[in-house]
């Protein structure tokens, strides 16, 4: 490629690795500061919240920032995509979540949190609305209230067995029934 490239222009330079993390480095923080910018000018915002494993179970946390600009157009904006070391828990997700808040200073402009319904994300809407926004210390009704929810993640597991079962009488019925037509 190098070679090629002399032929084409014998003035071009190849860029080196140092050069090439300075220019990374100095357009992160001028993504950083106009998203920044951005975000001051608005007055309500959205968040969606998602967290995903890829192949090698390693854990992603992903933040995208919803709202609707002066020009009454809707925008979108990723805020975060960080990798989580350990299991991933509520208390987890909603540590995270400050640290995004905090990072782009928009903690009292989130209007609603949009997640899947995932335990864990059932466990950081629950804390949500225990301590709200401010920052928590785990006590005996946090705890309490962590512990009724593996109690219903438990009672809700089952009735989805429940639910298999039914599903799979209903396979083997379409399968006696698909038998009897080939007759």
């Amino acid at each position: 490629f190098r070679i090629f490239m002399k032929l084409v222009c014998p003035k071009w330079i190849p860029i080196t690795r140092r050069g090439l993390i300075s220019i990374q480095k100095n357009v992160n923080l001028s993504m950083l500061s106009c998203i920044s910018e951005t975000l001051k000018s608005i007055e309500y915002l959205s968040l969606t919240v998602d967290i995903w494993s890829d192949r090698r179970l390693r854990s992603f946390i992903g933040v995208t920032c919803h709202f609707v600009d002066e020009l009454f157009e809707f925008k979108s904006i990723v805020l975060a995509c960080r990798h989580i070391n350990g299991s991933i828990t509520g208390l987890k997700i909603k540590t995270e979540m400050d640290n995004v808040l905090a990072f782009f200073d928009i903690k009292n402009k989130v209007v609603k949190k949009v997640t899947d319904n995932g335990a864990n994300m059932v466990k950081f809407g629950k804390l949500q609305d225990l301590v709200g926004d401010d920052e928590f210390e785990i006590g005996p009704d946090t705890n309490q209230i962590l512990n009724d929810s593996d109690d219903s993640e438990d009672e809700e597991s089952l009735n989805g067995e429940e639910e298999n079962i039914n599903f799979d009488s209903f396979g083997q019925l379409s399968s006696q029934a698909t038998k009897g037509l080939h007759l």
